[in-house]
């Protein structure tokens, strides 16, 4: 299994870095573009690089992908965002470990929903990315769902989050703005694109998720292990 996602990887970067176009300054254009870092985004369930006892998501106990990139010229990071989170407030945590600052879901999302407007706040793994840098995405599972509802909200905003600061006299996050174009491809693996069966299979209600969250806490104080922790981190936003 670890090696059939690192054979899918390998195979990602060949897309993003190894496709040439002819005539020299094509070239030139073409090399000074994927100069652009690599992003890691991991699916649902995932987690970080300091978490699960050093058991990397991407490479497993032997293997370190982010690693093995950096040490052949690719500089690479990897990003950990909520592991149960909606794609909306994964979205938002990337962006906000991208380019630093506090997470920002939204003052309507977070009405909308039932949690703080604000989450974590981050030092940015490429603060450049305001300045007009660039990134390529590899993303696993759930987290190419994550990618491309980031870069909709990068490139679009959202038109309910700009109609609700200005109703309430609120700020706006950059995120919601739109007009942010920094994110050159996306590589996803085994991404359920199309969705999932098992939303014909579950209530996907509020009440459930209520009832996962109980089940999970359960789990956290049984296994005497918090919420932030070096063994798993549920980053759930805060009430």
């Amino acid at each position: 299994m670890k090696g059939c996602r690192v054979m899918v990887v390998l195979l990602g970067l060949w897309l993003v870095f190894g496709l040439s176009v002819s005539g020299g300054r094509a070239e030139a254009a073409v090399s000074r573009a994927n100069d652009a870092p690599i992003v890691l985004l991991h699916g649902f369930t995932g987690w970080g690089r300091e978490e699960m006892f050093g058991f990397k998501y991407w490479g497993g106990v032997r293997g370190d992908i982010e690693q093995w990139l950096n040490d052949n010229g690719y500089r690479t990071y990897t990003l950990a965002v909520g592991p149960l989170s909606s794609n909306w407030d994964r979205a938002c945590e990337a962006y906000a470990q991208l380019v630093g600052g506090t997470v920002d879901y939204g003052a309507a999302h977070a009405a909308k929903h039932g949690h703080a407007r604000f989450g974590r706040t981050y030092p940015g793994l490429l603060p450049e990315l305001k300045r007009g840098g660039r990134i390529h995405i590899i993303a696993h599972s759930q987290g190419g769902q994550t990618a491309r509802m980031l870069v909709s909200l990068l490139e679009n905003g959202s038109q309910e989050e700009r109609e609700y600061a200005k109703a309430h006299n609120v700020s706006l996050s950059p995120l919601f703005e739109g007009g942010h174009r920094f994110v050159l491809s996306v590589t996803t693996i085994a991404t359920p694109h199309d969705g999932t069966t098992l939303v014909n299979m579950v209530d996907f209600t509020d009440r459930f998720f209520d009832l996962q969250k109980a089940v999970l806490e359960a789990a956290a104080v049984a296994s005497n292990a918090p919420y932030t922790s070096e063994i798993y981190d549920f980053n759930f936003p805060p009430k």
